[in-house]
């Protein structure tokens, strides 16, 4: 009986712990300096979220940096400040899934209650990660051409990604032609190689491994598509990986309405009814 017991308690041991989900944040970094350049420890930093008004707050360190790590996506507003210098405040930082976004700050001497808006751009290019993906933002899953609704359409206005097999099962034909097309193929590797996330979480079919669920693009803030070099926490697949980030609530009563309607009263005039 104690061997059982004594057994028992090393197999619960060996039991692996529970991990949260992942990749369905960001990271904003950056260096804060003077105006000669010089690193300046001890300041401020703020993170305000537009959406939902969650701050973060962190302080440079001796070398200057500060990292603000597992952020939830949106647009955030950068504010720095230290006792002897003018705060700067950087709004409009738009922060994807799984980016690491980089703002440096370079403070002015002056008071406190002077205050340096800063209007220009975050930086496009992800120099703070080697990672080589794109995101597909919300304003792009509203606005672009989408045949039937489905998401999987847009991994195609990625570089380096085509159309997989046609007619193939995953590309919702043969016995699957009750689904949707999850079929494309990253960097000339096979579909079924793709890897699909939804919120950090594992959204892949074990048979044909296409994806799961297909959400309706209404609930979608955006999905990052990375077709090479990925971060650590990634793996399983050759092909890409499709990491899906579902909206989230805001400060503001929000929501959608839509009508799709298809039929051939529609449709343009065929060359043979003439």
């Amino acid at each position: 009986m104690k061997r059982v017991a004594l057994g028992l308690i090393i197999a619960v041991g060996l039991l692996p712990g529970s991990l949260a989900a992942q990749a369905v944040t960001g990271t904003i970094l950056g260096t804060v300096t003077d105006s000669t350049g010089a690193l300046i420890p001890g300041a401020t930093i703020t993170l305000t979220h537009a959406g939902t008004g969650l701050t973060r707050t962190v302080v440079s360190d001796a070398a200057g940096e500060y990292t603000a790590p597992s952020l939830p996506t949106g647009k955030y507003t950068v504010t720095a400040e230290l006792s002897g210098f003018k705060t700067v405040a950087q709004p409009d930082v738009d922060l994807g899934v799984d980016q690491r976004v980089r703002i440096n700050v370079r403070l002015e001497i002056g008071t406190v209650s002077e205050t340096i808006t800063i209007t220009g751009q975050s930086p496009l290019v992800q120099i703070a990660s080697s990672e080589l993906g794109t995101t597909v933002s919300e304003e792009q899953i509203k606005t672009l051409p989408l045949n039937g609704r489905n998401f999987v359409n847009l991994t195609r206005t990625v570089p380096g990604v085509v159309r997989g097999i046609p007619g193939a099962n995953i590309d919702g034909a043969g016995s699957l032609a009750w689904r949707a097309s999850a079929s494309f193929s990253a960097n000339g590797q096979r579909p079924r190689d793709n890897n699909y996330m939804l919120d950090g979480i594992d959204n892949n079919e074990t048979w044909l491994q296409t994806v799961v669920l297909f959400p309706s693009v209404d609930a979608l803030d955006e999905f990052k598509l990375q077709t090479s070099t990925y971060s650590a926490e990634f793996g399983r697949s050759l092909g890409g990986v499709v990491n899906l980030q579902i909206k989230s609530g805001s400060n503001a009563r929000h929501g959608s309405l839509f009508e799709f309607l298809r039929n051939d009263a529609f449709d343009a005039n065929n060359y043979f009814n003439n």
